[in-house]
C-alpha cells in the first residue's frame, strides 16, 4: 500500500495545533522530530486510497484558517511525499499500548491487558480514525466522564472519531449514546468498535456536521474536537443539553480557551471544572441550575 506523508512545519508554539490538524484530517496519530533552533517538523500519514487527497485538502483549509486564530502556520508550511511501504499500515500499532488514565483503560485490540476487577476496559481499534487515548485532549475527556456518567443516562457524542468516548459512555453506565462525526471512515470504524464491544444496541452512529441532526435533548453532550468547530456548532452543543444537563467540550487550544469559555457563558452555560494537560483545555459546563 502507498501512504502519502504530511509534514508541517512548526514551532513548539504551533507544533500542538499542526499535530491536531494532521489528526482532524484523518493522519492516525503523529510524530515531532527537531529540524533546527525552535523548527519543529510534525508528521503524520495517510493511506493513498482516496483519503490521502481529501486530508490534504483539509489540512490546507485549516492552515489557511490559522491566522485569524493567531497561529503562526501557513499553507505553504505543509509539504507532501509519498511512501511506498506496504508493512507501514500495520507498523504504526507497535507505538499503541493500553493507557490508563483513573479506572478507565484503553486497550488497542490487538494488545494483551489483564484488568483489574474495578477497571473500565475500552477496547477500540483507530484504524484510520482519530481516537486513541494518547492525545490529552482524548485523556481530558476520559479523566471527566467517569465522574459524571450516571447509569441511565442519555449522551451524544459529537465528532466521536474511532468511538472511544461514547463506548466509555456506555460502559460507565450511559442507557443510550447517540454519536455522529462528520467523517464517513470515522462513522464506519466507529461502528465496527461498537459492534465488536457488543454495544451496537446501545450506540447509534451517523454521519452528521452539526448536532441539530440529533432529536430531543442529552442529559450529557460531549464534543472532543477543535476550538474552531466548537465555537461554529455552540449553539447546537447547548441546544441539544436539556436543562440541568452537563456540556463536555475538549480539544480546545490554549490561546482559544477565553474565547471559547466566554462564548459557552453567553449562551447560558456555566463553566463547573476546567482542567488542562499540556495545552490543551477541556471545560465541562451545566446548562441552568442542577435540578
Amino acid at each position: 500500500m502507498n501512504w502519502a506523508q504530511l509534514t508541517i512545519k512548526a514551532t513548539k508554539a504551533t507544533a500542538d495545533a499542526a499535530s491536531e490538524i494532521l489528526c482532524a484530517a484523518g493522519c492516525n496519530g503523529t510524530s515531532v522530530t527537531e529540524a533546527g533552533k525552535n523548527a519543529l517538523l510534525v508528521t503524520g500519514y495517510v493511506a493513498r486510497d482516496g483519503r490521502a487527497e481529501k486530508a490534504i485538502e483539509t489540512t490546507l483549509r485549516k492552515l489557511a484558517e490559522c491566522g485569524s486564530f493567531g497561529l503562526d502556520l501557513s499553507q505553504s508550511d505543509l509539504t507532501v511525499t509519498d511512501v511506498a511501504d506496504d508493512d507501514w499500515g500495520l507498523s504504526w500499532r507497535k507505538f499503541y499500548k493500553p493507557l490508563r488514565v483513573g479506572k478507565i483503560v484503553v486497550k488497542p485490540t490487538w494488545e494483551p491487558f489483564e484488568a483489574n476487577e474495578e477497571d473500565v476496559v475500552v477496547n477500540v481499534d483507530p484504524a484510520m480514525a482519530f481516537g486513541t487515548g494518547n492525545h490529552p485532549t482524548t485523556r481530558l475527556c476520559l479523566e471527566v466522564l467517569q465522574s459524571v456518567v450516571k447509569a441511565g443516562d442519555r449522551v451524544a457524542d459529537i465528532g466521536t472519531g474511532s468511538g472511544i468516548l461514547a463506548i466509555t459512555c456506555a460502559l460507565l453506565g450511559a442507557d443510550t449514546v447517540d454519536a455522529t462525526d462528520i467523517e464517513p471512515l470515522a462513522v464506519k470504524t466507529a461502528e465496527e468498535n461498537f459492534d465488536a464491544a457488543g454495544l451496537s444496541g446501545k450506540i447509534t452512529c451517523a454521519v452528521s456536521d452539526t448536532p441539530m441532526s440529533l432529536g430531543g435533548e442529552y442529559d450529557l453532550v460531549v464534543a472532543n474536537i477543535i476550538a474552531a468547530v466548537i465555537l461554529q456548532i455552540s449553539e447546537g452543543l447547548v441546544a441539544k443539553t436539556k436543562p440541568g444537563g452537563l456540556l463536555l467540550v475538549s480539544g480546545i487550544i490554549h490561546h482559544m480557551a477565553n474565547r471559547v469559555r466566554t462564548k459557552l457563558e453567553s449562551l447560558g452555560m456555566k463553566v463547573v471544572l476546567s482542567k488542562s494537560d499540556s495545552d490543551w483545555y477541556a471545560f465541562l459546563c451545566r446548562k441552568g441550575e442542577e435540578k
